[in-house]
């Protein structure tokens, strides 16, 4: 795996998603500094040594707490994404340690921050790793609705393909470019829609399904859809995905059943499921997103993964919404990497084309095939 190392000087939020995290550790301090303590001792010279150990203990954790906040300003200056990882966990592991009066302290401060929360998220799920069960699934038929179609020109960037995710109902939208054996496709597929709705292709279930056997509804549905839009199994086609829809961009170009010639994804937890070799893939994923956490630490020897802080928001899902992934692929374009300017210029289609837009519906009945 490739991990890009992000320059502040090109990432403005970075320095106001991790400044925020040395501010609330710098006020952790600050407040250790100033409690008062209360010895229950009614002799003068037993409450002032009660007092000056429990101060010089205080101190000597606030000194702690600000050579952490250090060590991330550092950090937030190279953006080594691992060892920034690492320290924020450390960081809230030092409060942990430090008594049930300083944790309560430290959770009222905000010391404990989603990074390090999801950094836990992440330890445990690698000590997960293979002990999901895999084995057959009942994937239901399912039926896809054009709703809508509009002329549009190709996407020439990252932030184009995740500015084009659909939303609602319309959970897949294919592009066409071009007509008959030379056409050429993108194809956009947004995340998981609802908790569990039998009804439903892309409901938290298939996610599930997708992890432990490559196939799911909703990658039933992005096949169907392909197919209504008049692509077959040699025309080229460049995935972006959300979440599930991530899960399902990669189950694609692992049936072989599709020319996939390049992925995206955005806060998927890609190491859950088969990665394909031989396919260009960029992967988009924040620190503090529970979902791509799920996977565990990035891993794959393939693609490139950009690894940063969500630019804004401070709930978890926050940092897994899509529109957040559009903002910080803003920042990729920016500042793009040899290996992003070297596979979008691959990617590149020129000339007007049609994109579409497609409802999915579960029926009745086992699916006979995977994504044909």
């Amino acid at each position: 795996m490739t991990t890009v190392t992000i320059p502040r000087g090109q990432m403005a939020f970075v320095a106001e998603c991790l400044g925020l995290m040395v501010h609330d550790i710098r006020r952790a301090a600050e407040a250790l500094s100033g409690t008062a303590f209360v010895s229950g001792m009614s002799d003068g010279t037993a409450l002032y040594t009660a007092t000056f150990v429990e101060r010089a203990r205080i101190e000597f954790l606030r000194d702690s707490l600000l050579d952490r906040a250090q060590t991330l300003e550092h950090l937030a200056m190279t953006m080594d994404s691992r060892e920034f990882d690492r320290a924020a966990l450390a960081a809230a592991s030092s409060l942990a340690g430090s008594g049930p009066g300083i944790v309560g302290l430290g959770m009222a401060m905000g010391v404990v921050q989603s990074i390090a929360a999801v950094t836990g998220l992440r330890h445990v799920a690698n000590s997960a790793q293979g002990l999901m069960p895999r084995g057959p699934v009942t994937v239901p038929v399912v039926v896809v609705n054009a709703e809508r179609s509009l002329e549009v020109q190709p996407p020439t960037t990252i932030h184009e393909r995740i500015a084009r995710l659909p939303s609602g109902a319309e959970r897949i939208r294919v592009e066409k470019y071009g007509s008959g054996d030379t056409a050429q496709f993108e194809v956009f597929i947004s995340g998981t829609d609802s908790l569990l709705n039998p009804d439903n292709p892309f409901d938290m279930s298939q996610n599930l399904a997708l992890a432990t056997t490559d196939r799911s509804a909703s990658l039933e549905a992005v096949a169907a859809a392909l197919r209504r839009a008049g692509a077959t199994s040699d025309s080229p086609l460049v995935v972006t995905g959300h979440s599930q829809g991530g899960l399902v961009a990669l189950a694609l170009a692992s049936s072989e059943r599709w020319n996939v010639t390049g992925i995206i994804t955005a806060g998927t937890p890609v190491e859950v499921v088969t990665i394909p070799e031989g396919i260009p893939m960029i992967h988009l994923e924040h620190l503090e997103d529970p979902v791509a956490a799920l996977a565990g630490h990035p891993s794959s020897d393939r693609g490139e993964t950009w690894l940063s802080p969500a630019p804004y928001g401070e709930r978890l899902m926050d940092a897994h919404a899509a529109v957040t992934y559009g903002e910080s692929s803003r920042v990729l374009d920016s500042a793009p990497s040899p290996f992003v300017q070297k596979v979008t210029a691959e990617w590149q289609i020129y000339g007007r084309g049609t994109a579409t837009w497609y409802s999915a519906t579960n029926v009745s009945g086992p699916s006979r095939s995977g994504a044909e």
